[in-house]
């Protein structure tokens, strides 16, 4: 999505094979359209990036989950430098905060 209010849709991979997926900086849906729990059981992105602008992973393993799950579902600052390789990531609707 563009400042103006456009929006594009790309084929898969087209970000990457268009040196366009550095998004540092930007807002992105991982969180809302993809997440990932890793065998730890961290709530996070694909690329270890934690959720709704957190700096902790909630964690399903938590004895306390349950009632401490309670996050407010926004998009997530993306903190990543440099190149966006995570596929769930790099898919994920993005718009640019600056």
């Amino acid at each position: 999505m563009y400042a103006d209010g456009e929006t594009k849709e790309v084929p898969r991979n087209w970000l990457s094979l268009n040196d366009k997926n550095i998004f540092t900086g930007w807002s992105c849906n991982v969180g809302i359209d993809t997440f990932f729990i890793d065998k730890n059981g961290d709530i996070r992105g694909g690329c270890g990036q934690p959720l709704y602008n957190l700096d902790t992973f909630y964690n399903i393993y938590d004895d306390k989950f349950i009632d401490n799950f309670s996050p407010t579902i926004v998009p997530t600052v993306c903190k990543k430098v440099g190149v966006c390789d995570c596929q769930p990531e790099t898919n994920a609707r993005k718009q640019v905060l600056f």
